[in-house]
C-alpha cells in the first residue's frame, strides 16, 4: 500500500504510518529480525538504512575521537613511519587502536558478505517456487564472469583473504543458481505463500 504518511505512531504492537487510507504497519509486535528483508514499503527500508548508517556513523566517531583524546605526544618534526611507531608502541593507545582494528576489520567484513550475498535473494526464490520462470540465465553468467575476474584479481594482487573468500562464496551462488536454471528449467512455478504485508 502506497501513501503519504499524515503521522507516525507508536502502539503497543506497532510501528505505523498513518495515512488518509488507512494504517499501514512498519514493524509489527517488535519482529523487526523475522522481517528484516521483507519491509512492507520503502518507508520502513529507509527507517532500517537510516537506523543502520547513524550508528556506524556514531560508533565510528566515538572511536576516532578516542583516538585522538589518548595521543599525548607532540608529533611536530616527526616522519609518518615514527608517528606510526610511537602510536602502535604506545601503551596507553594500545588498546583502542586494537579496538579501532577490530571494528574497522569487521565493518569490512560485513560489507564484503553483503555484497557477496546479493545473489541469494534470487537463490532462495528459485528454491521456493521450484522455477527460474522470468529470472535471466545471461545476467547470471556475467555475474559469474565478474566474479571469476574479480577472484582472478584479488589472488593476483594478494589481497587480504576476505576479498578472495567472499569471491569465492559469490561464484558458489552464481553456480547454484545455474544448477537451479538445468534442475528446475523454465516450467511453471510451484505457488508459495509470498510475504504478507501486516495489517
Amino acid at each position: 500500500m502506497h501513501c503519504a504518511p499524515h503521522s507516525h505512531q507508536r502502539t503497543t504492537d506497532c510501528f505505523s504510518v498513518v495515512c488518509s487510507s488507512g494504517e499501514v504497519c512498519l514493524f509489527s509486535g517488535g519482529d523487526l529480525i523475522a522481517h528484516f528483508w521483507a519491509w512492507n514499503d520503502l518507508s520502513s527500508y529507509l527507517l532500517a538504512l537510516g537506523t543502520f548508517t547513524f550508528v556506524c556513523s556514531l560508533i565510528t566517531a566515538l572511536f576516532i575521537q578516542t583516538i585522538r583524546h589518548m595521543s599525548v605526544y607532540n608529533f611536530s618534526g616527526i616522519n609518518l613511519s615514527m608517528k606510526c611507531y610511537i602510536l602502535i608502541t604506545s601503551e596507553p593507545l594500545k588498546g583502542s587502536l586494537f579496538q579501532w582494528t577490530v571494528y574497522i576489520e569487521s565493518l569490512g567484513m560485513v560489507s564484503l558478505l553483503v555484497e557477496a550475498s546479493l545473489g541469494m535473494p534470487q537463490l532462495i526464490r528459485n528454491y521456493k517456487r521450484r522455477s527460474t520462470t522470468g529470472m535471466s540465465v545471461r545476467m547470471v553468467f556475467l555475474w559469474l564472469l565478474g566474479d571469476c575476474a574479480k577472484t582472478v584479481y584479488f589472488v593476483a594482487r594478494s589481497s587480504p583473504a576476505q576479498f578472495w573468500i567472499c569471491a569465492i562464496l559469490q561464484i558458489t551462488i552464481d553456480i547454484l543458481i545455474l544448477l537451479q536454471v538445468h534442475f528446475y528449467g523454465k516450467g511453471p512455478p510451484i505457488p508459495y505463500a509470498a510475504p504478507q504485508t501486516v495489517q
